[in-house]
């Protein structure tokens, strides 16, 4: 469960306003960031203002406020990741040229300045909310796809155990099973050692010079 998740009996927007979220704004100085920073103050939230971009941006940050020039053009922002913070971007007029650069950073929202206090809470609040449940989406999208990982590794160690010592599929699975408990490690760690063993050999065995008559 996100931090953002918890205390849902007070509703979720309260929640998210309760953590006071980190906010970072990223506007050149005649962009007018101080007038964002003073609404974003005023909603409760922590707020740091920067410009130039920084290399990489802290972890304790929830969202960044990002201004896109008129004159748009592709950036490459280092410190821009797939699991770093919601972004909203900020513009002075709306294009399709600006709409693409938009969307290949990845913003969650597009807002036009000068930025207005109404409608400024509620886009914050649908950002992150919106946010947390896309991450929790993704980490229970990686999890399903390591466990079948796991469970292709564990059919084909054992596959290899029942041709290499002429056992049932129940047999090679209770053998890879006791041998995890013995040594205190994971299932799918034992199907991986069998199955790079069974790689080695391979390659020892066709690299052997053939008897030739």
């Amino acid at each position: 469960m996100t931090s953002f998740d918890q205390h849902k009996h007070v509703g979720i927007s309260r929640a998210i306003l309760a953590r006071k979220p980190s906010v970072l704004v990223l506007f050149p100085p005649e962009a007018d960031g101080v007038s964002l920073l003073t609404q974003l103050k005023r909603i409760g939230c922590s707020v740091e203002i920067c410009w130039p971009h920084p290399p990489f941006i802290d972890a304790h940050i929830d969202l960044i406020f990002l201004y896109i020039p008129p004159e748009v053009e592709q950036m490459d922002y280092g410190w821009l990741h797939e699991s770093g913070p919601p972004i909203i971007s900020v513009a002075n007029f709306e294009n399709p040229t600006l709409i693409d650069e938009a969307l290949r950073i990845g913003v969650m929202a597009i807002l036009m300045a000068p930025i207005k206090a109404s409608g400024l809470l509620s886009t914050i609040i649908t950002t992150l909310h919106q946010h947390a449940k896309n991450s929790r989406n993704s980490h229970r999208i990686s999890q399903l796809e390591k466990k079948i990982i796991n469970l292709k590794m564990l059919e084909e160690a054992k596959r290899i155990l029942i041709a290499k010592q002429r056992i049932s599929e129940n047999e090679a699975y209770e053998l890879i099973r006791s041998q995890a408990m013995s040594q205190r490690m994971p299932i799918e760690d034992i199907a991986r050692d069998i199955i790079q063993s069974e790689k080695i050999m391979s390659k020892i065995i066709n690299a052997a010079p053939k008897n030739t008559i």
